[in-house]
């Protein structure tokens, strides 16, 4: 026989239960009212003091006053104040200067360099077709002066700037070559970046180097992966040495071209949540790879180190790398200006996040001192981390290894992340989580970010 529950009963349980709910409700609301009204007084705190230090300077400052650098230097300010050295400030000029690096062209004369210690320029790289290359600019010039702008006599930062102009800008470079002077007239042009070089090695191995990942890198990396595959190349090695970072569309293209069927990166935002930023297919490269990687090598660069190793699909030689591991998004502003924002870290597909701690390599060795000083200038007999990697590929070494005394040792196989396994708990599928190029602004344009290493630079 059924119990039927009384009226009175049923509406105390319904009291009851209103009750939970309302104060529930109130809790919640209690606390983002709490929040929200912390943030305001922040905010009051912030501007008032803005409106005093801005009072007294227009009352008592002596010179005059800027408006459009004062501008730059509060918004800079606000951002340094984050003690995060990647997100920053762009006023408009850099913002569409980077914007136009990241495509994968530029403007200006197409070459790069590193400064030398007397100041002059020493030209390292010289991209195809550039407006530097039809001036007859190469590899190992060295930059003494632009025009009137002298090394020695103007500062390095004069020199520097000297180079930078109006496209159609004619500039006349000083050149040390050897012991030759001569001048070139460049003129300032639109080019293409070129981020990818490859090449054979004498022990029938393919040599792909990439100095960073711009919106042209995987394309290019195609081009070097189709002619070196036609050559019937042994192995593979992978040369991200100082390469500062680049998109995460761009390397994670490249890595799915060179690993199997599995998850390449994740992202993790402040609330903790997890989102699958790109996947792999199930076709790979399927010979052996060797990544070379040393202390300047950072962000998508060291993400693929990592996502090579956690697939146990090729060794990493060289030193521990930078250990950039973090997601900036690009805001525009109402000016033309923008802020290059920390939003998210990034995963790699089994390690933890290398942000801070770099990644280490397989087998550990570094370029004697004076050898690091004509990196750049490096052959394969002179480079002894490439011959290390061309001898664990030639070796038939292959996976996760540590340089030990007397020998190498082997790690264990670690196991691979395969896309049909269960994703990590809270992490969304590449539909939901991964951003797009040409998404709104409130949206990242570009997973992207890259560290500037001084006395480097391209012009």
């Amino acid at each position: 026989m059924k119990k039927r529950m009384s009226l009175g009963v049923t509406i105390a349980l319904m009291a009851i239960t209103a009750a939970i709910t309302l104060s529930l409700t109130y809790q919640f609301a209690m606390s983002t009212f709490n929040e929200r009204v912390h943030n305001i007084n922040e905010r009051q705190q912030m501007y008032t003091k803005l409106q005093e230090i801005d009072q007294k300077v227009r009352q008592y400052f002596y010179g005059v006053i800027d408006e459009e650098e004062l501008n730059n230097s509060i918004a800079s300010g606000y951002m340094d104040g984050l003690g995060d050295s990647h997100s920053i400030y762009l006023n408009a000029e850099q913002y569409k200067k980077m914007q136009t690096e990241l495509t994968g062209s530029s403007a200006g004369m197409g070459a790069q360099y590193i400064q030398l210690e007397d100041g002059t320029l020493q030209v390292i790289h010289v991209d195809r077709s550039s407006p530097a290359q039809t001036a007859g600019l190469v590899k190992g010039d060295i930059v003494t002066g632009v025009g009137d702008i002298l090394v020695g006599e103007n500062s390095s930062d004069e020199v520097i700037s000297a180079l930078s102009g109006d496209l159609g800008e004619k500039k006349v470079l000083h050149i040390l070559r050897g012991e030759e002077t001569l001048d070139l007239e460049i003129t300032l042009n639109q080019y293409e970046v070129y981020s990818v070089e490859y090449s054979i090695l004498s022990s029938n191995l393919g040599y792909i180097s990439i100095s960073e990942f711009n919106e042209n890198t995987y394309a290019q990396f195609q081009e070097a992966m189709d002619a070196l595959q036609q050559s019937s190349v042994l192995g593979l090695v992978i040369d991200v040495r100082n390469n500062p970072g680049g998109t995460l569309e761009s390397v994670s293209g490249i890595l799915d071209t060179l690993l199997p069927a599995g998850n390449i990166v994740f992202s993790e935002d402040k609330e903790g949540t997890k989102k699958v930023l790109y996947t792999s297919d199930a076709k790979q490269y399927e010979k052996p790879i060797a990544v070379l990687v040393n202390e300047n090598t950072a962000s998508a660069a060291e993400l693929l180190a990592c996502a090579i190793q956690d697939y146990n699909k090729g060794t990493v030689v060289g030193t521990t790398t930078y250990g950039k591991g973090t997601m900036q998004q690009l805001f525009t502003l109402s000016d033309g200006s923008a802020l290059n924002l920390t939003i998210a870290k990034f995963i790699p597909p089994l390690s933890e996040n290398f942000d801070g701690v770099g990644v280490s390599p397989d087998i550990a060795i570094e370029l004697p001192e004076e050898l690091q000083n004509d990196f750049y200038f490096l052959t394969e007999e002179t480079d002894v981390q490439l011959k290390a990697a061309v001898s664990v590929l030639t070796n038939g070494s292959q996976g996760s290894q540590n340089e030990g005394e007397g020998g190498v040792i082997v790690d264990e196989e670690q196991s691979v992340p395969d896309s049909t396994q269960p994703e990590e708990e809270g992490a969304e599928s590449p539909e939901e989580g991964a951003s797009e190029e040409g998404s709104s602004e409130e949206s990242p344009s570009s997973e992207v970010d890259r560290i500037e290493y001084q006395g480097y630079g391209r012009f």
